[in-house]
């Protein structure tokens, strides 16, 4: 399920890399005891960690302006960013204390919420287009060292199912056969950061995508995200027609 978060900024500001920001937000709207679950220990399969919720880039009406010398975004006017995940009680906590203050504050600025919206996305075929709403990563790690996949690449969709069958064995308790395959469709490529201190560099990829495989993985990629570092905003994607 996709719940999608309207607030009007005065001179809300961020650095350029602000997804660590974003982060902390989501985190505070959840209620403490799922909020503290999901963050300090959340989901283990296969000796990894998935905390199943992803959520986009802060979208706007009016173009941020960018302010190099400081090297931050200033946004006024009308913003939304949209959180996603299959588990049903994070997304009615998050909804249920945002509604009940009618207003937010991001990176030390009160924001008023106008609108909140939510809609679950049901996947009834093996092949949907999606657009990203924050960039897909993917990657391995050796001797602390990440190595990129090739989008669409073989490493990239056995990456991308593998992420996705472990996801859903969490979520359903069994195993599912079939394999994922994304066809990049219109894409670019962007290197970025999880915050303006970190020193980690990601590659990432963002734009519009082809998803083939079984409708219960593309469901789970549509609620969950898609590839490594959904909860630290990569990998948040919608279907299109």
């Amino acid at each position: 399920m996709h719940i999608k978060l309207f607030m009007r900024a005065k001179n809300l500001e961020v650095p350029v890399f602000y997804r660590a920001i974003l982060q902390g937000f989501f985190y505070n709207y959840m209620d403490d005891f799922l909020g503290t679950f999901i963050h300090e220990e959340g989901f283990i399969f296969d000796r990894r960690t998935y905390k199943l919720f992803s959520f986009s880039r802060i979208f706007s009406k009016d173009t941020p302006v960018y302010d190099e010398k400081r090297k931050i975004l200033i946004f006024n006017g009308e913003i939304w960013v949209v959180f996603s995940s299959p588990i049903y009680d994070l997304i009615r906590s998050f909804e249920k204390n945002i509604s009940e203050r009618g207003f937010v504050t991001l990176n030390g600025r009160a924001l008023e919420v106008f609108k909140i919206t939510k809609r679950s996305y049901m996947i009834d075929k093996e092949d949907v287009k999606i657009k990203t709403l924050s960039g897909i990563t993917c990657y391995t790690t050796q001797n602390g060292k990440r190595y990129f996949f090739e989008v669409g690449g073989k490493e990239w969709n056995n990456m991308i199912t593998l992420n996705l069958k472990n996801k859903y064995k969490i979520l359903y308790g069994q195993e599912i056969d079939g394999d994922v395959e994304m066809e990049p469709i219109n894409v670019s490529k962007k290197v970025t950061r999880y915050s303006p201190h970190s020193r980690d560099i990601y590659e990432e990829w963002m734009g519009v995508f082809k998803i083939k495989g079984p409708k219960e993985l593309i469901q789970v990629a549509i609620d969950a995200g898609i590839g490594p570092k959904n909860s630290a905003g990569f990998g948040c994607v919608k279907p299109i027609s």
